[in-house]
């Protein structure tokens, strides 16, 4: 899922500190610390990107669903 987002935001026009492309920077982090199984440094990522959401995205846009979407499967992942 969150792959899929990336590649939403890569096909998307990001002009330099666009809301995309620091969405992208942080998604970008984020998978790579969940390639290096780095569970602690994840977190960080993701409240990273939760806040970038809360604070930078449009509410109830296309792009804050699937930001939501994927921080909603984040968290279940955690309860399991």
């Amino acid at each position: 899922m969150l792959i899929d987002l990336k590649t939403r935001l890569e096909g998307v026009s990001n002009k330099a500190n666009s809301v995309e492309a620091r969405l992208l920077v942080r998604i970008d982090d984020v998978l790579q610390h969940v390639r290096s199984d780095d569970t602690q440094a994840t977190g960080r990522g993701v409240e990273s990107l939760r806040q970038l959401w809360l604070n930078a995205v449009p509410w109830c846009s296309e792009l804050s669903k699937g930001i939501e979407k994927v921080l909603i499967c984040y968290e279940e992942s955690l309860n399991s």
